[in-house]
């Protein structure tokens, strides 16, 4: 009879803990975060995949996300939604101007839209808020803003209940992005680009090659950019089509090639490598003063002094916001 019962003792416990190891993962893990906790908000997401952006690779990700991640010490939270934000840029809006500094784009008054967004979240009619602290838009930026804050708006609402916090860092991934793209795109391609024309390409500066460029155009191109009216976009426009087989760098990575070519020289974070510099250092100061309440856009530092840099129609651009 004993016997009996301390066999069923022992059944009981086993069976308890085989109950026990198969339990579903969920019962433990379920976490609210609809709540609003400021940065110790907890989310639990599956990992962020690995997308390339404009910037060749995964720069904009992996580096310039990185850097800012570095110089304000965000938590591992907080690094994930920057670059989750700012890397879907690329496959999921590709149609939203604003977003990749297209042609007509003010791009300052793009960033601050994204500033202003980033401090209402929590508010209603954020969109027209923000279009109506710029009253001297042109009626295309007007689109590419609206278009742009849709767009916003529509991933936030995907997520459902995250926390204010985490919305926000959502918000400055996409603001992270557009800078990355305006030091890829509107940089005015120095004189001494065609002073150094045809050096040997190092591991970390890449120069222009003449086996690049279209024979026809080269003399037109070159007499361009010493006059300074060529900006990194235009430069594909003067080079070989897509389709030639171009090499990203003649003598350190012979076997890297690309049939893209914006990515030989527009794209590369090693031609005229202090853009991509300067786009690290805006990027923290966008985030540092957009966290900052008692600081606005006009606050931010776009590093251009620093690194003797010439964004296209920059004064312009910031005279309307």
């Amino acid at each position: 009879m004993i016997k009996r019962n301390i066999k069923k003792i022992i059944c009981m416990i086993l069976v308890f803990i085989m109950m026990t190891c198969v339990m579903p993962v969920q019962a433990f893990t379920d976490v609210d975060d609809s709540s609003e906790f400021g940065d110790v908000s907890v989310d639990i997401e599956d990992p962020i995949s690995e997308i390339s952006p404009e910037w060749q690779t995964t720069d904009h990700k992996n580096k310039q996300c990185d850097y800012v991640i570095d110089e304000l010490n965000l938590t591992e939270a907080q690094g994930s939604w920057l670059k989750e934000s700012c890397s879907i840029v690329d496959s999921e809006f590709r149609d939203i101007k604003m977003f990749h500094v297209t042609k007509k784009c003010n791009y300052v008054a793009g960033l601050n839209a994204l500033f202003m967004f980033a401090r209402l979240i929590g508010t209603s009619n954020k969109k027209q808020t923000i279009l109506e602290s710029m009253p001297d838009l042109s009626e295309e930026n007007v689109t590419y803003i609206s278009e742009m804050c849709d767009a916003v708006q529509s991933y936030l609402t995907s997520k459902e209940s995250i926390s204010k916090t985490h919305k926000q860092y959502l918000v400055y991934g996409f603001a992270l992005h557009l800078m990355g793209d305006v030091y890829a795109h509107r940089v005015k391609v120095k004189k001494t680009c065609i002073t150094n024309w045809g050096l040997t390409d190092t591991s970390s500066k890449k120069y222009f090659q003449t086996e690049d460029f279209k024979s026809s155009t080269l003399s037109e191109f070159k007499q361009k950019v010493l006059s300074g009216d060529i900006y990194t976009a235009d430069i594909k426009n003067y080079m070989l089509d897509s389709g030639n087989v171009f090499k990203l760098n003649y003598t350190i990575s012979e076997s890297k090639t690309t049939t893209t070519p914006g990515l030989v020289y527009t794209d590369n974070t090693t031609f005229m490598p202090k853009r991509f510099t300067a786009a690290k250092e805006a990027s923290v100061s966008f985030v540092k003063n957009v966290r900052n309440s008692n600081k606005d856009f006009n606050d931010v530092d776009f590093y251009l002094d620093d690194y003797s840099l010439t964004l296209y129609k920059f004064s312009e651009y910031q005279s309307v916001i």
